[in-house]
């Protein structure tokens, strides 16, 4: 098979090795044409493989590849006069320190801090509610943790909408009371069920059981028919997706996004030269890559 090795698998097409390299600059004109190699003589064309992993390394400690790529696109961009005013970041990486924690992590630790602060501050108020909240909640962290976390997968769904409930709940109980709502540890409550949940309503109607059935567009029609009735319904979801699809075949749709086009069809012309995926790690091996690869 082509391009295939078996220690390594199938090479990337424009893969070079180091002799390779060094084959092409003294061979291929393209590569000479590229360096601005004017006198062909042993000097300029012959260099040491060493030669070229020094110069590789220096050029990652000095940070150099960056440096050459903005100097490069600075002078595309003079001589041909790009306006860059329209220009946007589509993706920034952060990379932080904080805790990563799932979804039903984030909201069982907004609970367990919640009830922590409700049981120190109004004891009356935490005597009120369901004493199953603090059995589950108010336990040792490695208890929660395994309460929580090593679940089967079969039961993960159902514990997030006990997680979900008990939130819900919580804020229903004392939103009304202000000395239980004031507190921030409340207020990181409700901020995490508005980000994090979704409170859909959804418009059910029934129908005759026997006539669905009797229906000659039964199996076009959206109604669900079950053992003993049929109902159909349109959630708020729904109802906000045909909306948007009826509007993206518009003119005003078309020129909004046409600038979001231009930078997706950038990033696909991008991973077609190598981008997607290489065979280096460490950042600054990247973004060696990334710099020397994205150069026109």
């Amino acid at each position: 098979m082509p391009f295939f090795k078996a220690d390594i698998g199938r090479l990337s097409q424009d893969l070079l090795t180091d002799a390779e390299v060094l084959s092409r600059l003294k061979y291929d004109e393209r590569f000479r044409w590229a360096l601005d190699i004017q006198e062909l003589n042993d000097t300029n064309l012959y260099e040491s493989p060493k030669t070229l992993s020094n110069f590789r390394l220096l050029v990652k400690e000095k940070d150099l590849e960056s440096e050459n790529f903005n100097k490069t696109t600075d002078d595309l961009i003079n001589q041909f006069e790009v306006d860059c005013s329209l220009q946007r970041l589509a993706l920034v990486l952060f990379n932080s320190n904080m805790l990563r924690l799932t979804r039903q992590g984030l909201m069982t630790k907004t609970v367990e801090k919640f009830l922590r602060t409700l049981k120190t501050v109004n004891l009356e108020a935490f005597k009120t509610m369901d004493q199953n909240l603090s059995h589950r909640y108010l336990k040792s962290d490695r208890d929660v943790l395994n309460a929580f976390s090593y679940v089967r997968p079969s039961s993960r769904e159902r514990l997030m909408l006990t997680v979900v409930g008990d939130i819900f709940s919580l804020i229903t109980s004392f939103q009304s009371n202000f000395l239980v709502a004031e507190p921030a540890e409340f207020k990181l409550l409700e901020r995490v069920f508005r980000d994090q949940c979704q409170v859909s309503k959804e418009a059910r109607a029934y129908f005759n059981h026997d006539d669905c059935q009797r229906c000659p567009g039964c199996g076009q029609c959206p109604v669900t028919i079950s053992k003993k009735k049929a109902f159909g319904g349109l959630s708020a979801r729904a109802g906000q997706l045909d909306k948007r699809r009826t509007y993206q075949p518009t003119y005003q749709f078309k020129n909004q996004y046409r600038m979001h086009s231009g930078m997706e069809a950038t990033n696909s012309q991008l991973s077609q030269i190598g981008l997607k995926r290489w065979r280096v790690r460490g950042r600054k091996s990247a973004s060696f890559k990334i710099h020397f690869k994205a150069l026109p």
